[in-house]
């Protein structure tokens, strides 16, 4: 009777046991990262101007994982705009992955909530525009693929637009063209990623 108990909880354990061989919960690694601000100008007249401002650049992220459904991950990165190279946007992102495969071998996707800070270096900034700090949450998913040591991933993120859109209206209220301004509208914006990690 003892003998088939032990049989049965090593049974029991071998699970266990393989996940941990087979688990690595920490990795650190390099980005290309990306963001893209989209929305319409809205002027007086019923006249409208569909806009678009993209930055990209380097990252660096870290990621924790709790389990195989739950982990951890920060990230800093620094873009240029991709037509002024006098507008820099520095991000700082925090967020909490959910999904499989997060600490194992293989395959593994994920959903993402996390909080955003996004710093806009402008050198010919005009003074009318006050809003250079866009912070908020962010929601977003992505997948991958883990080796023994190494990592590759792809993600995409759609953020809180408000401290944008108030930036957007400081800016474009006071530009003193011929056709009033009236408002922003169909603000997005969306961040993405691929990147390849090492794995401990």
């Amino acid at each position: 009777m003892i003998g088939k108990n032990l049989v049965a909880g090593s049974l029991l354990l071998l699970p266990i046991v393989a996940f941990a061989q087979d688990s690595k919960p920490f990795s650190v690694g390099l980005a290309s990262f990306a963001t893209s601000v989209d929305y319409t100008v809205e002027y007086q007249y019923g006249l409208e101007d569909d806009e678009e401002q993209t930055f990209s650049g380097p990252a660096i992220f870290g990621t924790a994982a709790v389990n195989d459904n739950l982990a951890f991950r920060v990230l800093y990165g620094w873009q240029e705009h991709t037509d002024e190279s006098d507008i820099e946007l520095e991000t700082i992102e925090g967020t909490v992955l959910g999904g499989i495969g997060l600490a194992s071998e293989g395959f593994k996707a994920y959903g993402s909530l996390g909080f955003f800070r996004d710093d806009l270096k402008w050198d010919n900034q005009p003074a009318r525009v006050n809003g250079d700090t866009f912070k908020g949450l962010a929601l977003g998913a992505g997948a991958g693929y883990s080796w023994p040591w190494v990592s590759v991933e792809l993600w995409v993120s759609v953020r809180d637009n408000s401290d944008y859109e108030d930036a957007l209206d400081d800016y474009y209220a006071g530009q003193g063209t011929s056709i009033p301004y009236d408002e922003i509208e169909y603000l997005s914006v969306v961040t993405a990623g691929i990147g390849a990690s090492v794995r401990f």
